[in-house]
């Protein structure tokens, strides 16, 4: 078990190696853990308070289905996924979700600001993901790809959710997003939260369908069972 406290930190051999059981942040608020590499919790994370930082080059991956704790989370206490806007390199948590109905909330941001995926199994796959969030949505939904026009912006959250599915068989998932406002373009906002979605990218960002609340920023869709990037749009009505 390992506990850090305090003013920021760069990670060193304390987490290296195998058999970390818990990891608790305890920092001073709008402080941060800094990975230097790729990591396995064989436990529980808890973020009580500060930023867990995975650089772009790394990955967390947490091994047990248990919740992460220290809710209700903010941008000051989340998983930073930092992703590299050149190379297209992401950093990743790697989370396998616990048995059907259950949800799981994944604290996740991309550093100034707080932009959690939820993700609810409708089987007991025991599916494993890597997730990633990062702001500035671009047309083929990567870091490095060509981002969205002015006009393209003002209909979407300028976000995108990278989830990627990495083991389990036949997913069937309920995912929730939430964004801050501050994120929303201009049509986008004025939406009826029946307008509001889920859009996968394939071969071309496609249908956005789903519902979702303009109060609390979230928008939903179910039975999702084809994965990695999403972003949230206005419905076509």
């Amino acid at each position: 078990n390992v506990t850090y406290t305090g003013a920021t930190k760069t990670e060193g051999t304390e987490l290296a190696g195998t058999g970390l059981n818990n990891l608790t942040l305890n920092l001073t608020p709008a402080e941060s853990l800094n990975l230097t590499a790729s990591r396995t919790l064989d436990g529980t994370l808890t973020l009580t308070n500060g930023n867990l930082v995975i650089p772009s080059s790394a990955r967390l991956t947490i091994t047990s289905n248990a919740q992460i704790g220290g809710a209700p989370f903010t941008a000051i206490k989340s998983i930073v996924t930092q992703v590299d806007y050149g190379t297209g390199a992401k950093g990743f948590v790697r989370v396998t979700l616990p048995n059907s109905g259950i949800l799981r909330t994944i604290p996740v941001g991309d550093g100034p600001n707080y932009l959690p995926v939820s993700l609810t199994p409708a089987n007991n796959n025991n599916n494993t993901f890597d997730i990633c969030v990062f702001n500035g949505i671009t047309v083929n939904g990567e870091p490095n790809g060509t981002a969205f026009s002015p006009s393209q912006k003002s209909f979407v959250v300028d976000a995108v959710w990278t989830v990627n599915l990495i083991a389990g068989a036949a997913p069937s998932i309920t995912m929730t997003t939430n964004w801050p406002e501050t994120y929303e373009g201009a049509v986008f906002s004025t939406n009826p939260d029946a307008r509001i979605g889920i859009s996968h990218y394939g071969a071309a960002w496609e249908t956005v369908t789903g519902t979702g609340s303009q109060t609390n920023n979230t928008a939903t869709r179910t039975g999702i069972t084809v994965f990695s990037p999403f972003g949230v749009g206005g419905i076509n009505k």
